[in-house]
C-alpha cells in the first residue's frame, strides 16, 4: 500500500492522506480492511481477507465458512480468490462461496481444500 493512504484503526476505512483536510473527508472506502462475520458480497469477501485471519483484539484464529458448511483458511481464500469472488456475484454453492468469517472454537476445525488445522486442540496459532 503506498504510504499516503492510512486505514482506521476501528473502522477499517482507506483514507488518502494526500488531500488537506484528509480526515474531515469522506474514505476513499468505506470498508476496505475489516471482518465480516456474514458474507454477502465481493467487497466484504475483500475486505475480510485484508483484515487477516486474527482476531483483533485477542489474537483468536479466524476461519471463513462456506455456503456448503466448509471450512477455509485465509491462504486457500486467498490463493482461490477469483474462484470465491466468482462464486459469490453468482450464487453458486459450488463449496468456493464463502458466506461468513468464523472465530475460532474449542473443536478441531480443518480446511477443506488444504486440510491444513485452522484451529482447535493442541493449535499454536
Amino acid at each position: 500500500m503506498k504510504p499516503h493512504f492510512m486505514v482506521g484503526e476501528t473502522d477499517g476505512a482507506l483514507f488518502d492522506t494526500r488531500a488537506v483536510d484528509w480526515h474531515k473527508l469522506p474514505p476513499l472506502r468505506p470498508v476496505f480492511r475489516r471482518h465480516f462475520s456474514r458474507v454477502q458480497t465481493v467487497e466484504q469477501f475483500k475486505a475480510t481477507l485484508r483484515a487477516g485471519p486474527w482476531a483483533w483484539p485477542g489474537g483468536y484464529a479466524l476461519y471463513l465458512i462456506t455456503s456448503d458448511g466448509g471450512a477455509l483458511c485465509f491462504d486457500c481464500a486467498r490463493a482461490e480468490a477469483r474462484n470465491v469472488m466468482d462464486s459469490i456475484q453468482t450464487g453458486t454453492s459450488d463449496g468456493w462461496r464463502v458466506v461468513g468469517c468464523q472465530m475460532e472454537s474449542d473443536c478441531l476445525v480443518i480446511c477443506d481444500h488444504c486440510a491444513a488445522q485452522i484451529v482447535g486442540e493442541n493449535h499454536a496459532g
